[in-house]
């Protein structure tokens, strides 16, 4: 347990976007989930991007295997406006893939697929790149795939709140370390998972688009 959370606390430190300059940061962002396996620890705003930051841990005792999927791959991730599920918002980048707090890929564009293996309560951390999103799209899902909405096992997270920086809900690092902390006792046996399922509601309809797509996706 130590080590895995040491583990999970160097990743911490070590896992913050330099390449442009941070805007703010939501420490504790608002969203439901499938699994309890895998949590968002926080958001980042810059001019350019906005930034998820994703993590996971291997649960089967067995092993398995973990795959990141580019631009170009089966089932990247992308951004739906949930006021408008017709706008979607392509991913733009996965950077920092890590397992472990081990670097294993500094940026993937469109290469389709890469796949690691891992042995159980190993954790990976990336963060999820896409364009800046305008103000006015205020709750988007992040899914794993076109039409793998409602796929419990793909790394979807429903219903994500976005923040203006005068948000009094951003919480700080304490707040994320503490969500860290309750994430691995989770999933190391030492609480029960919260029973928290998603509700997607997605028919309310909006003019305003998250971003511009070329060419669009299809309706998922």
């Amino acid at each position: 347990m130590k080590n895995i959370l040491l583990i999970c606390m160097l990743t911490v430190l070590g896992f913050t976007s330099f390449a442009q300059d941070v805007l703010y940061t939501d420490y504790n962002p608002s969203y439901t989930k499938w699994q309890p396996n895998y949590i968002l620890d926080k958001i980042e705003y810059t001019d350019e991007r906005t930034i998820f930051y994703f993590r996971f841990m291997g649960k089967y005792a067995y092993g398995g295997s973990a795959s990141f999927h580019g631009r170009t791959g089966e089932f990247p991730w992308y951004l739906e406006n949930v006021d408008d599920s017709s706008k979607k918002a392509r991913l733009s980048e996965i950077k920092n893939i890590r397992q472990n707090g081990e670097l294993k890929v500094h940026s993937q564009i469109d290469e389709p697929v890469i796949t690691f293996y891992y042995e159980q309560y190993d954790v990976f951390t990336c963060e999820v790149h896409f364009p800046r999103l305008k103000n006015n799209v205020k709750n988007v899902h992040l899914v794993e795939g076109i039409g793998k909405k409602e796929d419990e096992n793909h790394f979807n997270c429903f219903n994500i709140k976005l923040k203006t920086f005068d948000d009094p809900t951003l919480g700080t690092e304490e707040d994320l370390e503490e969500r860290i902390e309750e994430f691995i006792a989770v999933n190391t046996g030492e609480i029960p998972p919260s029973t928290n399922e998603p509700t997607i509601l997605i028919e309310v309809v909006e003019e305003e688009t998250v971003v511009d797509i070329e060419p669009p996706y299809p309706n998922s």
